[in-house]
């Protein structure tokens, strides 16, 4: 596959058929303004790049989790659209981070999905308000960066980084953190500092060795 356009109104579903490579590791899948990528049931479902601004939901099906694996291509991309839940609780998407490249979501109001996001390779930008509850996972080798927010328990695991801003100096803001002894937390000085914020009465825990 090469480009994949999902035209204004239209949108297209992934079944949930066992070993069947759903989507395009290699593809890039763009939702231009208004399309729109689902699935059927539990699926995993592979998008080389994703861009665009439109919707990519959850199970459209019976309750499970569509989890969205992003990123294959190795190039950067930025999605400025939703990533949501069909029904909250029930039908709900995850996302991995795949691919060496970088990941940028911008979405003010559309990061509502409620599985976890794991990020297995490269970088996660989050600039936009992610407010869905499930925990994000930062692994070894990998980076969670932004000027966004992030609802629910991030955990930056051994061997992976936390880099506040956007290519520069920035602030990210945080529910609860937690540094993994080995983790690593890469901040920029100069004409104002790179920050990481946790919230008012929510949890930072440092564990030895960052």
């Amino acid at each position: 596959l090469g480009r994949v356009e999902i035209t204004d109104g239209g949108s297209i579903r992934f079944s949930s058929t066992s070993g069947v490579n759903n989507g395009g590791a290699s593809a890039i899948w763009d939702t231009n303004t208004t399309g729109g990528i689902t699935c059927r049931n539990t699926a995993t479902i592979n998008l080389g790049s994703l861009v665009g601004s439109g919707s990519v939901s959850g199970s459209s099906g019976a309750t499970g989790t569509g989890t969205f694996v992003i990123g294959g291509r190795s190039e950067d991309c930025t999605f400025d659209g939703s990533i949501v839940d069909a029904t909250a609780g029930t039908r709900i998407a995850a996302v991995t981070k795949a691919g060496t490249a970088t990941l940028t979501l911008t979405s003010a109001t559309g990061l509502t999905y409620g599985g976890v996001t794991n990020v297995n390779e490269g970088t996660l930008r989050i600039n936009g308000v992610k407010s869905g509850v499930g925990s994000t996972t930062v692994k070894t080798t990998t980076t969670l960066a932004g000027t966004g927010s992030i609802a629910g328990t991030t955990t930056i695991q051994s061997g992976g980084t936390l880099a506040p801003g956007n290519g520069g100096i920035g602030n990210l803001t945080f529910s609860n953190l937690t540094l993994n002894t080995g983790s690593k937390l890469n901040l920029e000085f100069g004409a104002g500092n790179d920050k990481a914020t946790v919230a008012s009465g929510s949890t930072l825990n440092l564990q030895s060795g960052i």
